[in-house]
């Protein structure tokens, strides 16, 4: 039933092409009762490709024969049994029915997408001054290794191996086959970019230090604090990222106020 599908959409397809409005391009060919422009051969001829073959005569001349028969085809499945049939109907109907809900779904990406626009010019727009206020409160960035479980007891099992004095790398060969442990090194981050719950230690915590065990959506934490440097204040893409902090704390403060007004609640305990 795809298959009938695709094809059906593909028959739409030859047909709206066929149905543009004529123009005063000169006829080069005529079927039935309908015309063949050099206009439409040529538009047509450029959705294939821009293919030097198309430009000669003799080329021009076989791409006509296509168009002629393609149009043939269409003249004759109009006047045929099979517009008429139940199978065709309910093909249509599908297609209508999937057309509509994929314009449902693009007007709600463009609705969506225009939102965010004005929104981001308004209520998120980031002033200067505010940058230059959160460099000043917040000038280092921090570079950390990551080790992420999904149940407390691993947690627990390797912090006891960390502080004994067992490495990250020794840690992650030894669960490299443990879908449920993830080990990695975070690139360096500003205040602002990491979890709520793991920032406040993270730029808190000694260079070398361990931290953890903290729990989180994701699962439970241990952190190294590897290295902590300053920024250059002036750098482009450091203020770009501030801005993006400083949009983000916007938007969650908006998300909330939106949570409190349309009232979400979560209903499936596993998802709570």
């Amino acid at each position: 039933m795809k298959k009938n599908i695709i094809l059906s959409v593909s028959i739409l397809a030859l047909l709206f092409s066929c149905q543009k409005k004529e123009n005063k391009s000169k006829v080069i060919a005529k079927v039935g009762n309908t015309s063949i422009t050099e206009d439409y051969l040529n538009e047509k001829a450029m959705e294939i490709g821009d293919f030097d073959y198309l430009k000669t005569k003799i080329g021009k001349k076989q791409f006509l024969d296509i168009l002629v028969n393609e149009r043939l085809v269409k003249m004759a499945s109009e006047n045929s049994d099979v517009k008429n049939s139940k199978e065709y109907k309910e093909n249509i109907d599908k297609i209508e029915k999937e057309l509509n809900k994929r314009l449902e779904e693009y007007k709600d990406m463009v609705l969506t997408k225009m939102w965010l626009e004005k929104l981001r010019e308004n209520e998120l727009k980031i002033a200067d001054n505010e940058v230059t206020e959160y460099i000043k409160q917040n000038p280092y960035m921090v570079s950390l290794d990551q080790i992420i479980t999904t149940d407390y007891e691993t947690a627990q099992s390797i912090m006891a191996a960390m502080k004994k004095g067992e490495s990250m790398d020794s840690i992650a060969k030894k669960y490299k086959d443990n879908p449920n442990v993830v080990v990695n090194k975070l690139p360096p981050v500003i205040k602002g970019e990491l979890m709520p719950e793991l920032e406040d230690m993270a730029f808190k915590m000694r260079v070398g230090e361990l931290g953890g065990i903290i729990k989180t959506k994701l699962g439970y934490h241990i952190v190294k604090k590897l290295a902590q440097n300053s920024y250059d204040p002036n750098n482009v893409q450091f203020k770009e990222r501030i801005k993006n902090v400083l949009e983000k704390k916007k938007f969650d403060s908006y998300m909330d106020k939106l949570q409190s007004k349309y009232k979400v609640e979560v209903v499936d305990e596993e998802y709570k």
